[in-house]
């Protein structure tokens, strides 16, 4: 979790960019080691009806962005607090397909007990095989509900995307709009190249002390040809029915559709924006490695 003493230019440009989209300031925010961000309620249910958020940045995304670029990422996820209704009833419609979800497909101890039970007497188990026959029904009708809610809240979250995304063109403009998205996608690939990487260190005794550096000198690695590649697959992506984002070719048609020239334009990397971003993201690499390996890894932090 940042801290605004600590990195106070990042919290004061955050600030800007909310005004910017008028949109809420979030109430935490917190560093990771994904190429993303993403916009949450902070408590979730306990924070639906507040404006309690929590804005999630990755270290591989500052390290691999200019200011311009980061500044468009956090306009689009600050766009998503600014669609306040909408994200409270996704959140809702989500949080019910889950629970419908595990209705139909999570088994407990009254399932095994019936299955059990069918087992015995036949004058006694006939009444077990109505009532596994009821459960079986009633679940039938929970997964049409299950698979009615995945259909709206995927296409309401994709609209959400699409209005988002126009927040984000208007503060950096279309052709850098599409110029954070290419690079998003280099950082995706860059990113499993890393966690391979680290696989075979730690088979060799030994850690990456900063993930985000590893993940740009992959992509400092590539070559043309595997660039190319992502390009072309990038493009051939197609938004299937229970997708949660669009594929990029139709958010970039989108963008292009909004023509923007932006209002804000800086080359500088964005990781100027911290006091100290390389200690930060070493600490949070560090902190990587705990959650994953827990007490087994003797880490000094």
């Amino acid at each position: 979790v940042l801290q605004p003493a600590e990195d106070p230019l990042l919290f004061e440009f955050v600030a800007r960019i909310c005004r910017a989209v008028r949109a809420p300031m979030p109430r935490e925010i917190v560093l990771d080691n994904s190429p993303n961000a993403s916009a949450s309620f902070r408590r979730g249910f306990w924070s639906l009806f507040s404006h309690d958020m929590r804005l999630t940045i990755g270290a591989p995304l500052v390290a691999g962005l200019t200011t311009q670029q980061f500044a468009g990422v956090l306009a689009h996820e600050f766009g998503h607090f600014a669609q306040g209704a909408g994200m409270r009833l996704s959140y809702l419609i989500r949080s019910i397909s889950l629970w419908l979800t595990r209705a139909v497909y999570q088994r407990d101890g009254w399932d095994e007990w019936l299955e059990k039970s069918s087992q015995g007497d036949l004058q006694i188990t006939w009444v077990v095989y109505i009532t596994r026959a009821l459960v079986w029904l009633t679940r039938r009708v929970l997964w049409g509900l299950m698979y009615l809610g995945h259909l709206v809240s995927s296409y309401l979250l994709r609209q959400m995307e699409f209005d988002a995304d126009r927040y984000q063109a208007h503060v950096i403009g279309t052709e850098s709009f599409i110029q954070v998205f290419e690079r998003m996608k280099l950082l995706g690939f860059a990113h499993e190249m890393a966690l391979h990487d680290l696989n075979d260190f730690y088979r060799e005794g030994r850690l990456g002390n900063d993930l985000a550096k590893l993940i740009q000198l992959n992509i400092s690695q590539m070559s043309d040809d595997v660039r190319k590649k992502i390009r072309e697959l990038t493009a051939e992506e197609k938004t299937e029915t229970f997708d949660t984002h669009p594929s990029l070719s139709e958010r970039i048609a989108s963008a292009r559709r909004t023509n923007a020239r932006g209002t804000f334009h800086d080359v500088r990397p964005a990781s100027c924006l911290f006091r100290d971003f390389d200690a930060t993201s070493e600490y949070s690499t560090m902190l990587f490695y705990r959650q994953i390996f827990g007490n087994q890894l003797d880490l000094n932090l």
